[in-house]
């Protein structure tokens, strides 16, 4: 637990040295230097942090066997690195290195308040996340550097990173989704439409799976409507959590003006995220899914508190700092074993 608090606290202190509210230039450096120190942290820490490390450390040791569970992207990868070294260590670091420099490329192009959304990176439990779901982590960075795309109008492009994003892990194809979503201006109309739509999908769990079984069936493992260690209170916690940072970005925050493209795609996406979260309360295979759209939650947030300028979002951007670092010491300190990263040690302990 204590590696994460001082990234916390660093990310605050780094801030105040940067002076990362002074110049674009200054957001940039500050950017950087994040991205640098939460790189080191996941890419040298042990194979025992994460519940899916091991495997993926086990696979790389054994690159060039058949290994007919991962897509054709990942084995790839693992193949590339593993001639160049035949270190599993190689695999974290990198991995590491794409996931938070997507993350950080995404902050700097959709102008979010970086603070806030290094901050939620880590108390939404995605830094863990991408920890813990190497594959996934990997398709949804690159669904993240490609956002950009979306938001300027060039959807052939983002398609294309949602079918390369596939050969990491194909569930990643859902994303498509997004690319009709985009075009559609958000109102309170669709939040209803979200919220009816999700309802609706809830109360037919068959259809689910048989669409799931018959495009995934591999995942159809994930069938329980428990998610990880047969916790039912898991998935309705993180729903309200998101439901919640919705509510105060959408009161409290704003557009920062020209953004309103940007905007459009990172409400459709949190809006997903909370549409899978709420649906991971019966449909386990969901809460896989919230691994491509936890990350809109995040920027969607940060970046409708681009400017803290008033006594009022500084009061609120504190109160979003307490509250989602008491859901992260909950999760961390009463259920370790949803992501594995708790105790956390580097490679050489």
């Amino acid at each position: 637990m204590m590696i994460y608090t001082l990234e916390m606290i660093l990310i605050g202190v780094l801030a105040a040295i940067i002076g990362v509210g002074k110049t674009k230039d200054a957001r940039k450096r500050y950017v950087v230097a994040v991205c640098i120190m939460l790189t080191l942290v996941s890419g040298l820490r042990s194979y025992t942090v994460g519940v899916d490390t091991l495997q993926y450390w086990n696979a790389y040791l054994t690159a060039w066997a058949d290994h007919s569970w991962y897509e054709s992207g990942f084995l790839w990868l693992l193949r590339a690195l593993n001639s160049m070294s035949e270190n599993p260590q190689l695999l974290l670091f990198f991995t590491s290195a794409v996931m938070t420099g997507c993350v950080g490329y995404a902050i700097c192009r959709f102008n979010c308040n970086p603070i806030i959304a290094f901050f939620l990176y880590i108390t939404l439990l995605t830094y863990a996340t991408f920890m813990n779901l190497m594959r996934q982590g990997l398709a949804a960075a690159i669904l993240v550097a490609a956002l950009p795309w979306l938001a300027s109008g060039k959807r052939l492009r983002f398609v294309f990173a949602v079918l390369i994003s596939s050969l990491f892990h194909s569930t990643a194809i859902v994303m498509l989704a997004l690319v009709p979503l985009a075009l559609i201006k958000p109102s309170r109309r669709i939040v209803l439409g979200y919220g009816a739509g999700a309802i609706a999908l809830a109360i037919s769990p068959d259809f689910i799976w048989s669409f799931i079984e018959g495009n995934f069936d591999k995942y159809s493992t994930y069938s329980a409507s428990a998610w990880s260690g047969g916790n039912t209170l898991a998935a309705p916690l993180m729903t309200i959590m998101d439901i919640l940072l919705l509510a105060i970005a959408h009161v409290f925050g704003g557009c920062p003006e020209g953004a309103e493209e940007e905007e459009r795609v990172l409400f459709h996406g949190t809006m997903l995220q909370i549409s899978f979260q709420f649906l991971a309360c019966f449909v386990n295979i969901f809460q896989r899914l919230t691994t491509y759209t936890s990350i809109f939650l995040v920027l969607y947030t940060a970046q409708r508190f681009l400017r803290v300028d008033t006594k009022l979002k500084f009061l609120v951007m504190y109160f979003i700092f307490g509250v989602t670092t008491a859901f992260f010491f909950v999760i961390m300190i009463y259920r370790p074993e949803w992501h594995g990263v708790v105790p956390f040690s580097f490679f050489w302990q």
